[in-house]
């Protein structure tokens, strides 16, 4: 398995990753990326003690509880107004905190549907252990037939892995309801960029994504809301559109046609990829597609709405993710602005985001006319809440009591997750420790509702599903650095900000960048206070 994203996006801003003979276009393998973060986590030393140190691995939180005065230093409630968070894990462990990150992100609780089975005894892996338990069934004689079901990215690595071991494949996609991923080409993109990454990573590209994370200007009211400029948005994403279209020859065979994306590239989130491992298409020619639904799993096979019968060894779940938080309560869930099921959501919030998401519909229809017209899609039934967080990591609702002793880290579906992390990291420090100039709280709940209707407006069913923007993460950071008092453009300005591709070095010194910029802060508010006592005294004498 190879990562991603290209070396230069595929790490952290102060320690670049190193080459390896066995990448393959500038994607690294998936041990190389591991190898990375172990060293990353061994060498970056806090207080003493290092990343490395302080993670417990094997431990799963079972829950979270949450104490509303923070402990003293003698581990005693102090009568402070704030909070404080208990954390129970399976291990036994209880640890109280009075600043909690919370970081498991929106892939680490598989979703497996349900199947009618009769006596079905071949095993059963979901993707997220498949690079760990793969390896024994590819050297298995005893598994010969494998099912993968999914049309998702994660679907193309295994039925690649499997290919590549010499088993044969049946691969199964719904025919209704699921979205074929969009497969970028690892070494096509218009112009002189060497990948799709590149070209997605420049500042013009962005600006030709409707973006609610940029501010209104020239550019976006060019692009969106001109004719021109549509028209010369249209063509840049059908040109990389067709680039990709063109690496992957869906035309070579009739299973290779039924992968063909439903999505123009354009409307694409989360079923989004890249070509990223020898030979990729050629192997993936070699699957069997079936379009169809699962009627039921019996015996050692597998049996299609259809009829069909299908020999199994083993059945491969690519079929993504629950975003759940099983470790809070349902009211805190709640107050937080976690999703809950929908049944759960109170009367009075379901109007109060029910009317702000109205005002918000109509301010993103008039900002980016296109949106309003998508191509026809699959839609899910929903069954939870969408997320009500800010920037998607802060509760609007813990805000209005002046609290600011919790962050949700990673909630968010996108390719460059290095940046992201680093970014969202500062962000988090400095809203945890009350160093961030916040809106007012009814300003943040307008943002939230904003982005969660652009979300769904811009990204269709895995928008409405889920928080990504797998086009908008440059305009993402960006925000982010522009909240913390960063400078966001940070390619020198001119032709080179539009054109040049953004890679994570140049984000490298962001860190001790904002911590000048509160020392500049700090020593302002201490001349302020000198002033106005030094006005007071002054008075106190003529007086």
């Amino acid at each position: 398995m190879y990562s991603q994203s290209p070396l230069g996006m595929v790490e952290f801003s102060d320690i670049p990753m190193k080459p390896t003979p066995q990448q393959y276009k500038n994607y690294v393998p998936a041990d190389h990326v591991h190898e990375y973060l172990a060293s990353y986590t061994a060498t970056h030393i806090y207080n003493g003690k290092s990343i490395k140190d302080r993670i417990h691995l094997d431990t799963r939180v079972v829950s979270i509880q949450k104490l509303h005065s923070p402990l003293n230093g003698t581990g005693s409630s102090s009568g402070v107004r704030g909070s404080a968070w208990v954390v129970s894990t399976d291990c036994g462990q209880t640890m109280t905190c009075s600043k909690l990150m919370i970081a498991t992100g929106i892939t680490s609780r598989p979703y497996i549907p349900s199947f009618n089975t009769l006596d079905f005894t071949p095993p059963i892996l979901h993707t997220k252990d498949l690079a760990r338990l793969a390896p024994t069934f590819m050297e298995s004689e005893g598994v010969q037939n494998v099912i993968v079901i999914g049309g998702s990215k994660s679907a193309f690595d295994a039925v690649h892995m499997f290919i590549s071991a010499g088993k044969r494949v049946d691969w199964i996609i719904r025919d209704k309801g699921s979205e074929r991923v969009g497969m970028g080409a690892a070494e096509r993109a218009p112009v002189y960029y060497e990948n799709s990454h590149q070209i997605l990573s420049t500042r013009l590209m962005s600006k030709m994504s409707p973006c609610i994370f940029q501010p209104p200007d020239g550019w976006m009211r060019f692009f969106h809301q001109t004719k021109m400029g549509r028209w010369v948005t249209d063509t840049v994403w059908n040109t990389m559109q067709s680039a990709w279209l063109k690496a992957a020859t869906y035309d070579r065979n009739g299973d290779m046609s039924s992968l063909r994306p439903q999505l123009p590239m354009f409307w694409c989130s989360e079923n989004v990829g890249v070509s990223n491992s020898p030979n990729f298409w050629n192997t993936m020619s070699q699957a069997t597609v079936h379009r169809s639904s699962i009627d039921r799993l019996e015996n050692s096979s597998v049996v299609l709405a259809n009829t069909t019968t299908l020999p199994c060894d083993l059945l491969v779940m690519s079929t993504g993710w629950d975003i759940t938080f099983p470790f809070f309560t349902p009211a805190d869930a709640s107050s937080l602005g976690l999703p809950i099921p929908i049944a759960h959501q109170s009367l009075f919030d379901s109007k109060k985001w029910q009317t702000l998401e109205a005002a918000a519909d109509c301010t993103i229809l008039r900002m980016f006319p296109k949106l309003a017209t998508p191509p026809s899609f699959d839609r899910h039934p929903m069954n939870t809440t969408q997320f009500y967080v800010y920037r998607g990591m802060a509760s609007p609702q813990e805000a209005r009591g002046g609290d600011n002793s919790i962050v949700f880290l990673g909630q968010v579906g996108a390719a460059q997750s290095f940046k992201i992390a680093e970014t969202q990291s500062i962000w988090a420090a400095a809203y945890l420790t009350g160093k961030l100039r916040l809106p007012s709280v009814e300003e943040m709940e307008m943002d939230i509702s904003l982005t969660n209707v652009w979300r769904r407006r811009r990204y269709l069913s895995a928008g409405e599903r889920k928080p990504v923007f797998m086009h908008d993460e440059l305009a993402y950071v960006s925000m982010l650095l522009r909240d913390l008092g960063i400078n966001h453009r940070r390619k020198g300005g001119g032709l080179k900000e539009l054109f040049q591709p953004y890679s994570n070095k140049d984000y490298r010194g962001i860190l001790e960048e904002w911590r000048e910029i509160q020392k500049e802060r700090e020593q302002d508010e201490m001349e302020k206070k000198y002033e106005g006592s030094h006005t007071f005294s002054s008075r106190t004498a003529v007086v």
